[in-house]
């Protein structure tokens, strides 16, 4: 086996059909690969469903998590992926996050390109209104996502293009290259994953900056390169939500503190381009 996709999911059926069904819409490719679905604690079995839906389609496994003090265990999740996964390479995706029709054929020259380096490739986020668009439609006919209209994300604080981009298109050269790796669409080997011990599970509860503190082991303690990867896009489901949210006050996350507490100088990086951000939503 390749390739290895991790998709942490909970509840949200809706969105994780659109997801898989475009998994089962890739173009042809002579990678191997398969999908690891982790349950954290849905509360239904409309996760389960899926699974039996779409593993005719392509090698989809399922895990469901026993009892959580809370669903939100991104950390938790991905490690048991990581355990149980059969591929060289792992693919990190959140359920509902769309890949391209051409996202594993891409991958196949990526890795090729890549070989037996160790690195950690970031990648582009499009964010798109899904509604009115079902599993089946993508199916049907893959390439309508491309033409579906962009939507100004929440999860993006509300720009209408993925605000890490113009830093990815540098990588390495660039402060912090973790803060650009975020865990709904990355990839890396899962022996470099493993040697320094996967995600830090102390972050699950609470939203964000997982996926930094990984990045930031992988890139100083895994001597892995930080790399962009071109091609490797996927499209962000958004919901009607609102973008006037801040999403830039994180005092009461302690996710915040101990990322900060981990990487010297990250605070301070950070705190300067929350301001600047801040500025260019007011305006």
């Amino acid at each position: 086996m390749d390739v290895s996709i991790i998709v942490p999911c909970h509840n949200n059926a809706r969105l994780l059909a659109k997801t898989l069904s475009s998994f089962a819409s890739q173009d042809k490719s002579r990678l191997t690969w398969e999908v690891i679905l982790i349950d954290n604690n849905s509360s239904d079995s409309s996760v389960a469903k899926l699974q039996l839906r779409f593993r005719s389609k392509f090698n989809l496994t399922l895990v469901e998590q026993p009892q959580l003090k809370h669903p939100f265990a991104l950390c938790r999740a991905r490690n048991i992926g990581l355990q149980i996964a059969r591929g060289k390479w792992i693919v990190g995706i959140d359920a509902d996050i769309i890949p391209n029709r051409s996202y594993i054929k891409t991958l196949a020259s990526c890795i090729k390109t890549w070989g037996d380096h160790s690195v950690i490739a970031s990648c582009e986020r499009q964010f798109i209104s899904t509604e009115g668009v079902s599993g089946e439609d993508i199916m049907s006919d893959a390439s309508l996502l491309e033409r579906l209209p962009s939507a100004s994300s929440p999860s993006n604080y509300g720009l209408p293009t993925d605000r890490r981009l113009p830093a990815m298109l540098k990588l390495p050269a660039v402060d912090h290259p973790w803060d650009y790796m975020h865990g709904c669409n990355v990839v890396y080997r899962r022996q470099d994953a493993l040697a320094i011990g996967g995600y830090d599970e102390s972050y699950d509860g609470r939203w964000g900056f997982e996926d930094i503190d990984f990045a930031y082991r992988m890139i100083t303690q895994g001597k892995c390169k930080p790399l962009y990867a071109k091609g490797l896009h996927v499209y962000h489901q958004d919901l009607e939500e609102d973008v006037s949210t801040n999403r830039t006050n994180k005092a009461d996350n302690p996710n915040w503190w101990r990322v900060c507490e981990l990487i010297p100088g990250y605070k301070q990086y950070k705190t300067n381009k929350y301001q600047t951000l801040s500025k260019a939503i007011e305006t």
